[in-house]
């Protein structure tokens, strides 16, 4: 990552980022759907993409869209480092050997694959997976906190449901098939409570971050979570989730249509060739905006963790950022963010209402803004 000037988090970020959630991994995946991130942004060839890294997973699928480049940032370097990990996999391994050191198999050949990669890693990268072989062996996509944290909730589903009757389930194909069976075996007191609990302002501020629902009003977290789980479970396509397979089952499958696009064998070759389009930057989200023009804007979940006041200001300089015709989008767990005041950006509600119900994963609110051509 030397090519890049790091700069750290100033002012109120700084106080966020150093949290322990922010210190390690947060998130070892993108957890946003990144078939409706394509669809909301339609990024074009030539295009220049500003993309929170999270778990690198979403900036990557970025490449197939043929950009100039993708500036991905992050205020924690842990992500910038999960990011690179997974582009050496993708640039320096065949399609099952990738796998195999990202946690889809092969645990007993991990450590030997990390270090036929690790000289393409940067120095901090080296030096943090080196000193951390753990998640190695483990399996990186398990090692994030959002992960442990959803991966325990599967196993409790497991224990209730059946390990067999969970394989199956994920496996299905029909939604009518699926709200059968959830119908009969699934949805219940037991489910309610699980949710209602797992889901609990108090258990998602320990699993988490009590920063990250600093700004979230109510009680009954849960129940509003739990009432987008039960769309997805009974109307979305289960066997095409890789986000669900990997809750429930602890893995996305031993078939592509379980995998994250960045990660499908038909994906690998196109991403391999434009890995060297990704432009990593670890600081705030307003001094990347400071780097723009973009034509295009993944704001993952960003704005859950700002307060309002932080969220202004990047709003202010979005307007300077955003080329003529740029689009953005952003997700939210469960508060509701506005779009940006901006005299020429234009929500597009219908559209992201449109494509929240195909979201595979259980954000509550999804946004879409077009900037008017000039």
């Amino acid at each position: 990552m030397s090519r890049n000037a790091a700069k750290m988090p100033v002012g109120a970020t700084r106080a966020l980022a150093a949290r322990p959630f922010h210190r390690g991994i947060g998130y070892a995946n993108c957890w946003e759907d990144a078939r409706i991130l394509q669809q909301a942004l339609e990024p074009q060839p030539g295009h220049r993409i500003l993309s929170i890294a999270s778990g690198g997973c979403n900036s990557l699928a970025l490449l197939a869209s043929d950009p100039a480049e993708v500036v991905v940032v992050d205020m924690n370097l842990r992500q910038l480092q999960v990011l690179e990990l997974k582009m050496a996999a993708i640039a320096h391994l065949d399609h099952e050997d990738k796998l195999a050191l990202l946690g889809e198999g092969g645990e007993h050949r991990r450590l030997q694959l990390y270090r036929s990669v690790r000289p393409a890693l940067s120095p901090d990268a080296r030096q943090f997976f080196d000193d951390h072989p753990d998640i190695l062996r483990t399996g990186l996509l398990g090692a994030g906190h959002l992960e442990r944290y959803m991966l325990a909730f599967g196993r409790l589903l497991r224990l209730g449901l059946g390990r067999d009757f969970v394989h199956d389930f994920v496996r299905l194909e029909h939604p009518e098939e699926q709200a059968r069976r959830f119908a009969a075996h699934w949805q219940g007191l037991a489910w309610r409570t699980l949710f209602r609990v797992f889901f609990s302002r108090t258990v998602l501020e320990r699993a988490k971050d009590p920063a990250h629902f600093r700004e979230v009003t109510g009680d009954a977290l849960g129940d509003r979570l739990r009432a987008r789980a039960e769309h997805i479970l009974t109307a979305l396509p289960m066997r095409e989730n890789p986000y669900m397979r990997l809750i429930l089952e602890g893995t996305f499958g031993e078939d592509e249509s379980g995998l994250p696009f960045y990660l499908s064998k038909a994906a690998q070759p196109i991403l391999a060739s434009r890995l060297d389009r990704i432009t990593p930057r670890h600081g705030t989200l307003v001094e990347a905006l400071n780097a723009g023009p973009f034509d295009r804007f993944n704001l993952s979940n960003i704005f859950d963790w700002m307060p309002e006041g932080e969220v202004r200001a990047v709003h202010a300089t979005l307007g300077t950022a955003a080329t003529p015709g740029a689009r953005l989008c952003w997700w939210n767990t469960l508060l509701t963010r506005r779009m940006p005041d901006l005299p020429d950006l234009e929500a597009m509600d219908d559209l992201a209402e449109h494509l929240l119900r195909k979201d595979r994963f259980i954000y509550a609110n999804f946004r879409i803004g077009r900037f008017r051509q000039a």
